[in-house]
């Protein structure tokens, strides 16, 4: 977060020599409909990360009807009496691809909803854009111009250890930002971000899937110990139905690329693999020996959702069940964890194109999009060839 007159000024001057024309505000007022946002950011030359306050105001205008389902209503609800939203941000970084395409992302999270939502700038020949997405998803669900200005910390006078903290490089060893977490067979468990606290090393995320729920679980991530190979945080879940709680520990090794380790809650053990945001989600056949097979091997997307409409995510195999998320029409890359009635994998590896959609649409299946999980009708599934 931006430190806002911390008492001493920007005497020195060194402290804006290497800064990138990233160093600025960007707004995008109204975009969002019954809201606006806007970015301060610091980004040096050279670095990958970069530092990145984000503000979002409710202006009491109707919400863009493409974020009425989940965005807005998680805004809503974390709006203070002054028309400001709580967000946590999770991860911020500079992408290039070195043609002269430049961006930024910046991951977060609003309030005390589990999801994640990804903010996008990108630079280009007449005007800057952003862009909004949920979770992992390569599709945004809304894009507008961002207008860039002077950053704050050229009206308002910020500390130059803001800017001393922006320069300095990531400790070596130690996961950076937003992870995707998956077991051993590829199946997500949840969420976890690493950040640098003025207290130390400090993590956030979600757990879901425990307690016999798909729902998302508050959890909260202790740094316990940090070696050179090694790292080791206290876990605690909570379930949002009942008084359940279950604790346990992290174990990373942060020798290997992406970080693996091992995840003990309540009376489970996981072997888990951390993959990082902005990374394509590894597989069961790109990290272990044992290949995807049948239903599992695909990804999918959902077809046959009117224009503008979403498709809700429920807590069980029927329609009467509780609503737990929700899918934008265009979503990418869901996963199937599994179906009601189950499926022959071997029949359906054989099956032709035709005879598998008409197998999905005799049964629900359970999908994740790496944020979010619950059951829908198969029918509205089509597999990504």
């Amino acid at each position: 977060m931006i430190c806002l007159f911390c008492g001493s000024s920007l005497a020195a001057q060194d402290v804006r020599d290497g800064l990138s024309n990233w160093y600025a505000r960007f707004e995008a007022l109204e975009a969002l409909g019954g809201f606006e946002i806007a970015a301060d950011i610091i980004h040096y030359t050279g670095q990958s990360q970069i530092t990145a306050d984000l503000q979002i105001y409710d202006v009491g205008a109707p919400c863009a009807a493409t974020l009425e389902y989940t965005f807005c209503p998680a805004l809503r609800l974390a709006t203070n009496e002054y028309g400001s939203a709580q967000v946590h941000v999770l991860q911020s970084q500079y992408l290039s691809n070195g043609l002269g395409d430049d961006a930024v992302e910046i991951s977060f999270r609003i309030g005390q909803a589990p999801e994640v939502y990804r903010l996008a700038l990108s630079t280009g020949p007449r005007r800057d854009t952003a862009s909004l997405f949920t979770g992992a998803d390569v599709a945004p669900i809304w894009q507008g111009i961002a207008f860039r200005g002077p950053h704050v910390c050229e009206e308002m006078m910020c500390s130059a250890d803001v800017f001393a903290q922006a320069k300095q490089p990531q400790p070596a060893g130690l996961p950076h930002g937003l992870h995707f977490i998956r077991d051993d067979a590829g199946r997500d468990l949840g969420n976890i971000s690493f950040w640098d606290s003025p207290t130390g090393p400090s993590a956030t995320g979600a757990l879901f899937g425990l307690f016999g729920s798909p729902v998302a679980h508050e959890t909260q991530f202790t740094f316990d110990r940090q070696a050179a190979e090694a790292l080791s945080l206290k876990v605690t879940t909570r379930d949002a139905n009942s008084i359940a709680q279950w604790s346990g520990h992290l174990l990373i090794d942060t020798r290997s690329h992406p970080p693996r380790g091992t995840l003990f809650i309540g009376n489970e053990i996981f072997l888990v693999t951390l993959t990082p945001v902005g990374t394509s989600p590894s597989t069961p056949e790109d990290e272990y020996d044992t290949p995807g097979f049948g239903i599992y091997k695909y990804t999918y997307r959902l077809r046959d959702i009117p224009a503008n409409s979403s498709l809700n995510l429920r807590s069980a195999a029927d329609r009467t069940s509780a609503i737990v998320g929700t899918l934008a029409g265009n979503v990418q890359g869901l996963q199937v964890i599994t179906c009601l009635p189950e499926i022959d994998n071997i029949m359906f590896e054989e099956f032709t194109a035709a005879q598998q959609a008409a197998t999905l649409a005799r049964v629900w299946c359970n999908i994740t999009t790496g944020t979010v999980q619950g059951w829908m009708p198969g029918r509205y599934l089509v597999i990504n060839r």
